[in-house]
């Protein structure tokens, strides 16, 4: 009996024994091999993160105020290089400048006088298109000064960078620039390497700025966004039409309540201003303007003040507008056509000499820039061209 219980408790014993011991890593091949964790790619979670931004150099006299931590809303005079920078403090440069390291090889230099938010999220950045919402974005808000930035190429930061002000957002993604903002609000852009995308503060329109570019952008009292450039060619979109900038040139946009395009050259202005629809084009002067809206899966063009000439991009003479008169421009893979709205725009005859744009006549260009005419009247003394189908 005292045998038979004995065998009992070894067995008691030993049973426990063992499971803890596959338990603790004995045993191990009868245990499935752990799931492998894939690492997530950044996201806009990863983004909000912080990731402060620290001063790398000190060259006069700078205060910050900090938005949090023990001295939130007070200014602070930044002593010493490698203080940290968190979303939502304020910089103030009253002398000389500052350098602060926003992340890798991004770095920007605040000029005196110059005044910014730094911004470590998302939260608040009116859009441009190019920005992703699954990678990190930093934001610096200026309310006035100069700033020299030099930003790393997106493709090896992964990181986007936008500064935003009262006249418009600029976006970069691996640039040299210079940006001013006047106390007015103005907005002065240099582009020294690289490109700048700057969004009007209604998102609307949108200027490229690319490389020995300076351009002024102003969103003015009365709603519209001003562009001017005075080196080199700065391009803006609305949504429909290219326009080209010259140098010396100045243009106001302005986007109403039907969603038409109101595209004016200022008087005064020296420059020119290039329209582009499909594969026609004009030049605007001081004085003159465009009104473009949406019509049939075209492009409505109303000429406005001293009139409006269109001619292919090799310069041929497709159709003259006066102040008023309209025309529906549309644009297909074989090229663009145009035909009258009102008024009575005009066409050059063969003979060289002008006519009306009669009713259910259709200009068209195609992708040769060859101008034909098609509907009626089409008889060979009266097209404009040699082709008269």
């Amino acid at each position: 009996m005292k045998y038979i219980l004995g065998v009992i408790i070894a067995l008691f014993l030993v049973i426990p024994s063992s499971a803890y011991s596959q338990q603790s890593g004995q045993g191990k091949t009868n245990q499935p091999a752990p799931a492998k964790v894939e690492q997530p790619t950044p996201t806009l979670a990863a983004a909000k993160e912080e990731q402060p931004a620290f001063f790398t150099k000190i060259n006069g006299d700078c205060l910050i105020r900090p938005k949090n931590g023990p001295q939130a809303g007070k200014w602070v005079r930044v002593a010493n290089p490698g203080q940290k920078i968190y979303s939502g403090d304020d910089i103030l440069v009253r002398t000389g400048d500052v350098e602060v390291e926003l992340y890798s090889e991004t770095t920007v230099k605040l000029q005196a006088e110059c005044m910014v938010t730094y911004f470590q999220s998302r939260e608040n950045i009116r859009p441009l298109a190019f920005i992703r919402p699954d990678y990190p974005t930093t934001k610096i808000k200026v309310t006035k000064g100069t700033i020299f930035a030099k930003v790393s190429p997106f493709e090896i930061s992964k990181h986007f960078v936008v500064f935003d002000t009262p006249s418009g957002v600029a976006g970069v993604r691996g640039t040299k620039f210079s940006l001013s903002v006047s106390d007015d609000g103005q907005l002065s852009i240099t582009t020294e390497d690289g490109k700048v995308m700057v969004a009007d503060p209604s998102g609307n329109f949108t200027v490229d700025i690319g490389a020995g570019v300076q351009a002024i952008l102003k969103k003015n009292p009365d709603g519209s966004f001003s562009i001017q450039s005075p080196v080199g060619q700065a391009v803006a979109y609305s949504p429909n039409t290219t326009f080209k900038i010259g140098q010396g040139g100045k243009l106001d946009l302005d986007l109403d309540e039907s969603g038409t395009t109101k595209a004016t050259v200022p008087e005064g202005s020296t420059g020119s201003v290039n329209v582009q629809i499909g594969n026609i084009q004009a030049n605007l002067s001081s004085g003159q303007g465009v009104n473009l809206g949406s019509e049939g899966g075209g492009t409505t063009v109303e000429s406005v003040g001293s009139g409006t000439v269109f001619t292919t991009v090799d310069g041929k003479n497709v159709v003259s507008m006066d102040n008023g008169e309209k025309v529906l421009v549309k644009v297909d893979q074989n090229g663009t056509s145009i035909e009258g709205q009102s008024g009575t725009p005009s066409v050059t005859g063969s003979d060289g000499q002008p006519r009306d744009l009669q009713s259910g006549e259709k200009i068209k260009v195609d992708n040769n820039n060859q101008v034909n005419i098609e509907g009626p009247p089409c008889t060979p003394s009266v097209s404009p061209y040699k082709t008269c189908p």
